[in-house]
């Protein structure tokens, strides 16, 4: 175990002289405090507000070039328990909800269900994600949503399932990110029987 020698030094002293040093610091804890006070809190969108719509978001959202925000909700969808992938675009007057449109909804077989992760969006506007179970081993799956052929239309695609070849990653669970190389995640374990112990993938 590394240690590091730590040198007795004298103690510091300080003039009392200087009470303008005083001053500025409680002027700038005020000016900090009456900022974060000016905060106000608007709500966007409330999930599960229409049939089929998702429920507990957990992922956090991306925002685009255009300030639309898309993330994941590890609820909700056909069964209301395999999770959509959603975009929220502003709304034309300010102080209204934001307008949210549903790309995905999961059906556990083959796309997967319950996307807990964070999805990444790549130059050209596709979006990556994970799902937690689902797929053809039940053990989660990563996938892409693109835009489609007509406006409005998005089409998702399994790219990956997990647990498919020797120490495969199973049920990732905290998303994806970009790489040079490809892209990253986190798993809770392995498929030779070491789950729960956790690992990367690529």
């Amino acid at each position: 175990m590394n240690t590091r020698q730590i040198s007795r030094r004298p103690a510091a002293t300080f003039s009392r002289k200087p009470h303008s040093i005083h001053f500025f610091l409680l002027l700038f804890l005020a000016t900090v405090a009456s900022s974060a006070f000016g905060q106000t809190f608007s709500t966007l969108y409330n999930f599960g507000a229409t049939p089929h719509d998702g429920q507990a978001p957990a992922g956090g959202v991306i925002i685009d070039p255009n300030g639309n925000l898309f993330g994941t909700t590890g609820r909700g969808a056909v069964r209301d328990s395999d999770g959509i992938v959603f975009e929220l675009s502003p709304p034309a007057n300010a102080g209204d909800l934001w307008i949210e449109t549903v790309l995905h909804r999961f059906r556990g077989t083959p796309d997967g269900k319950i996307p807990l992760g964070r999805l990444v969006m790549n130059p050209d506007g596709v979006l990556f994600g994970t799902t937690l179970q689902g797929g053809a081993n039940d053990l989660g799956t990563a996938y892409m949503v693109a835009r489609g052929n007509r406006p409005g239309v998005w089409r998702e695609k399994p790219i990956h399932d997990f647990g498919t070849v020797p120490d495969d990653a199973v049920s990732p669970n905290l998303g994806l990110f970009n790489a040079p190389e490809g892209l990253y995640g986190v798993d809770q374990g392995c498929a030779r029987g070491t789950y729960g112990t956790g690992g990367c993938a690529r």
